[in-house]
């Protein structure tokens, strides 16, 4: 099989980027450890390194292996490939294994959608201990994804995972707080919980800092500081940092108005390709963390990542045809793209299609 082009660069930051759930970056989930360090040698040989032992039963090179797939590295890119050898690595009992089974069948890579066989193996995971899987069955009861939606049970998964020092736990938790979901709403606790993601470099979180400074919760208003959060979270190549540091310099707010500098940093936000942390982008926007709440752009990054086939990003944007408080209300446009979502295995547009014909009569449905 034809081997991607080698870059270690790349190389690296794929096997980085597998290991998030993008929702990531599927907005709030995180990197677990890998089991693995690896030198740009060990990149060159690990594939044949390690498909003999996958293939003799070895579940930690299965779950290897399953990188590989799914991330292009030293083998072309594959994910029912990927989901192939994640399954037999969970079934065998290896927690990573587990861990990004459920991430594939959570983000419908190698098989159609399947959040409660997601949850299934993000339990496992997180039964023995793996505080990624913990911080991502926050995630999903956050979201009512495979469960019903429970913001309590979401605070009790983020409060376990954060205390095992997950970054995106503590920042999920701390949206939480900011929010008043499952919680009366407390700034200052979420700014606590946001600086000590920050001290572990998690640039969701940094960017939030700044967005508290900016707004005067949870700490005096600040424009400077929130100017040097923002600058800090999109030197970390994260696209809300970037584009809020952009905001900044062109509205002159906590430093000197530099339209070119604006420039600069709103063209590197819009270089981000990659349609998981395009559709995590949307959520941001669209759910306000870390922003104000922005409906046109939450539908900007959604339609990115819905037109590279992101089941998830084209049933959002149905949603935003469907129910926007500010943009142009759509039954054609939300029918259109409920239906490719349908196709991709979010069964709830299936209902949502359904409701659309029922409510309106004069539009066509399945």
């Amino acid at each position: 099989m034809e081997k991607s082009p080698w870059s270690y660069n790349v190389a690296l930051e794929r096997y980085r980027e597998s290991l998030i759930d993008v929702n990531t970056q599927s907005v709030l989930t995180n990197k677990p450890d890998t089991g693995y360090i690896y030198t740009k040698d060990d990149f060159d040989n690990a594939f044949e390194k390690h498909i003999d032992l996958a293939e003799s039963g070895d579940n930690k090179s299965q779950n290897l292996i399953g990188l590989m797939y799914q991330n292009g590295i030293g083998v072309e890119r594959n994910y029912s490939q990927a989901l192939s050898w994640y399954e037999k690595a969970a079934e065998g009992g290896d927690v990573l294994g587990q861990l990004n089974l459920g991430w594939m069948l959570r983000n419908g890579l190698g098989s159609k959608f399947d959040y409660k066989r997601a949850v299934k193996w993000y339990k496992e995971a997180a039964d023995k201990g793996n505080a990624s899987a913990v911080n991502n069955l926050g995630w999903m009861y956050q979201n009512g994804y495979g469960v019903v939606r429970d913001y309590a049970t979401a605070k009790h998964y983020y409060e376990t995972a954060a205390s095992k020092e997950n970054t995106l736990a503590m920042h999920n938790l701390g949206w939480l707080y900011e929010k008043g979901l499952g919680t009366a709403i407390d700034y200052r606790k979420a700014l606590e919980l946001y600086l000590e993601a920050a001290k572990l470099n998690e640039p969701l979180a940094i960017n939030c800092i700044g967005y508290l400074y900016e707004k005067g919760r949870g700490a005096p208003i600040n424009a400077r500081e929130a100017f040097e959060w923002y600058q800090r979270s999109a030197e970390l190549n994260f696209t809300l940092g970037q584009h809020n540091l952009a905001r900044m310099y062109e509205y002159g707010i906590g430093v000197k108005r530099d339209y070119d500098e604006s420039h600069k940093w709103r063209i590197l936000a819009s270089r981000q390709q990659n349609p998981f942390f395009q559709r995590s982008t949307g959520w941001l926007f669209l759910n306000g963390c870390g922003t104000d709440i922005n409906e046109f752009e939450a539908l900007k990054w959604y339609t990115r990542a819905a037109e590279q086939q992101d089941a998830e990003s084209q049933f959002e944007l149905g949603k935003l045809y469907k129910n926007s408080t500010s943009l142009r209300r759509s039954n054609e446009e939300a029918l259109k793209w409920f239906r490719k979502a349908a196709l991709l295995g979010i069964a709830e547009a299936g209902q949502e299609i359904n409701n659309i014909y029922y409510d309106t009569r004069g539009v066509k449905g399945l």
